[in-house]
């Protein structure tokens, strides 16, 4: 919400945020779920993502093609049917001072 001088805005550190993601040339499909450990859940068994693979937007509420970041680890979901993934963001948090606000109206 923007409003003169201000906006109250959701990040990728808010637990209730949630984006669908393309992972990587492949283009691995995942649901990135926030947090104050950023995870992309869903990400199918047999997609082949790796440390280091970039993070894009695909969500109709973002810029599609935005990178958010990049795979930081990925490990086999409880169910085994999925992968999970930290995303790894090229910032630290407490070092922010000033943002660009996208939005999508």
């Amino acid at each position: 919400k923007v409003s003169g001088g201000s906006a109250s805005v959701k990040t990728v550190f808010d637990g209730d945020f949630r984006a669908s993601v393309r992972i990587g040339e492949a283009g691995a499909q995942g649901l990135l779920r926030g947090g104050s450990l950023p995870k992309i859940a869903f990400i199918p068994a047999e997609s082949e993502i790796r440390a280091r693979d970039v993070v894009y937007s695909v969500s109709p509420a973002f810029p599609y093609g935005l990178a958010l970041g990049e795979i930081y680890g990925v490990e086999e979901s409880a169910d085994m049917i999925f992968k999970e993934a930290s995303l790894g963001v090229p910032y630290e948090i407490d070092e922010i001072r000033m943002v660009f606000i996208v939005g999508n109206e």
